[in-house]
């Protein structure tokens, strides 16, 4: 699908299911060859191409919204499984001239309950466990700082860190 170009702006595409929960779904080829991989699916916003302070396009991935008594869709984002799953990666781009971006993973505000942020790694049956690291960035100038700070309330959150004990 193209749309047309424009001198100043080019033309928007649509694609959209039908009414009565169509799904859309967009796959990468499959391969049958002994080390072939399988097609990969690529989604890129537009450049800005021109000088000034003009940005890239953004993308928004969103899930529907629910009815009144119902909540939007679930978002899953992951690796499928199989004999060995791949990696999942979040970042901002580098930079060699201005700030890179920020990445905030937060669940929303509400005026009933906030959602929990679980980060956990998996577990092994037979090897170790894997490892969460959780660092600050490097600088030439200064370092940048890791805070864990519990919640404000009537009574304010705890935090809690300990270590297991071992299972022979």
């Amino acid at each position: 699908l193209l749309a047309s170009t424009g001198s100043v702006s080019g033309g928007s595409v649509e694609v959209a299911a039908g009414t009565g929960s169509g799904t859309i779904s967009i796959l990468g080829g499959a391969s049958s060859v002994d080390s072939l991989s399988g097609g990969a699916v690529k989604i890129v916003a537009g450049n800005a191409t021109v000088a000034g302070d003009a940005v890239g396009g953004a993308i928004d991935l969103l899930t529907g919204t629910g009815a009144a008594e119902g909540k939007s869709g679930d978002f899953a984002a992951g690796s499928t499984p199989g004999a060995g799953s791949g990696d999942v990666s979040v970042t901002s781009g580098t930079t060699s001239t201005f700030a890179s971006g920020d990445v905030t993973i937060a669940s929303g505000e509400s005026s009933a309950r906030a959602g929990d942020l679980s980060i956990a790694v998996g577990t092994s049956a037979d090897g170790n466990g894997g490892e969460l690291k959780l660092g600050a960035g490097d600088s030439s100038e200064v370092g940048g700082t890791v805070s864990l700070e519990s919640g404000s309330g009537a009574t304010g959150g705890a935090v809690s860190v300990s270590a297991a004990s071992g299972v022979d």
